[in-house]
Order: structure tokens, then sequence, then C-alpha cells
């Protein structure tokens, strides 16, 4: 059966897949450290540092947003505060 309307093609359907689990952990890994301006290098090197602890987390928030579109709340808001 041939379906009415446009077809994609395999680079437009390459798109539109969902993100891999690898592809996110691969992408959280590969950021520089310290090169981010007012701080933000803070959360890379946290995230590069317990990376074992985080990753399932950060990879489901990944995937929630790119799935949603939208990004939870919290990470917008979250800031880290290290105690000596």
């Amino acid at each position: 059966m041939v379906k009415k309307g446009h077809c994609l093609n395999l680079q437009q359907h390459e798109l539109i897949r969902p993100i891999t689990y690898e592809e996110i952990y691969e992408a959280i890994n590969s950021m520089p450290k310290k090169q981010c301006p007012r701080g933000g290098w803070v959360l890379v090197e946290f995230f590069s540092r317990n990376r074992e602890i985080v990753k399932v987390d950060m990879v489901e928030a990944m995937q929630y947003f790119f799935r949603t579109g939208v990004m939870y709340p919290a990470i917008n808001i979250t800031a880290i505060t290290l105690i000596p």
C-alpha cells in the first residue's frame, strides 16, 4: 500500500530517531573542562568526576528532554555547593 503525502528520506529518519544512551554519555564525557564562562565548568567537572554515580540520571534527563522538548525545571536552576 502506498502512502499519500511526503515520505522521509534516510537522512531525515536519522535526524528524528531517538538519541541513544551511548551518544548522551559520550557527549557528557567529551565536554571541555574549565572552559565555560562564569563558572559553568564546575558542573562539567562535577559530572566528569562523578559520572559513575550520576550517569543514569543524567542520561534519563537528556532522553526526556529530547523526547518531550521539556527540560526538568530542577536542572535549569541547579546550583552545586561544595562544603569543605
